[in-house]
């Protein structure tokens, strides 16, 4: 919310949170038939399409994995905003901080992902990690 003080004042701001993406995302996207992906994605759009909703900002690094099959479902006009170059900018940054404090930090190997979820039942998504040439894992603990 302090980011939508800072930068979206001017605008009406409807938090809709896409119940059950993350975990579909992180358990069955990869293996899931493409009815499924359908599925889950006309449920995120739902409340938006109620609301009125004309951008959508995907605010989780699940939800771009079904931003296509968002777009097939929404049936109005609206604008997706990816936060990901974002989120590799900010990440390069604490990185870079990281290699300047010295090997004591523990910085990872550059085919290394690091999750910021723990979750011992996400193998599907870590084997997608894998073969997008992430073969090895790190789970950071990173406060909210």
């Amino acid at each position: 919310r302090n980011m939508i003080r800072s930068f979206a004042s001017d605008c009406r701001v409807v938090l809709v949170p896409a119940a059950g993406v993350v975990d579909f995302v992180e358990r069955r996207y990869f293996s899931a038939p493409p009815w499924q992906r359908a599925a889950i994605a006309e449920r995120a759009v739902a409340t938006m399409r109620r609301r009125g909703v004309d951008v959508v900002v995907l605010a989780c690094t699940h939800y771009p994995l079904v931003i296509d099959e968002m777009k097939l479902v929404a049936p109005w006009e609206v604008s997706y905003l990816d936060p990901a170059p974002a989120i590799a900018r900010r990440v390069s940054d604490v990185v870079a901080d990281l290699k300047r404090a010295g090997p004591q930090m523990g910085v990872p190997a550059p085919d290394t992902g690091l999750l910021t979820s723990a979750r011992g039942s996400a193998s599907e998504s870590l084997a997608a990690y894998a073969a997008m040439g992430f073969p090895r894992h790190e789970f950071v603990d990173l406060p909210v």
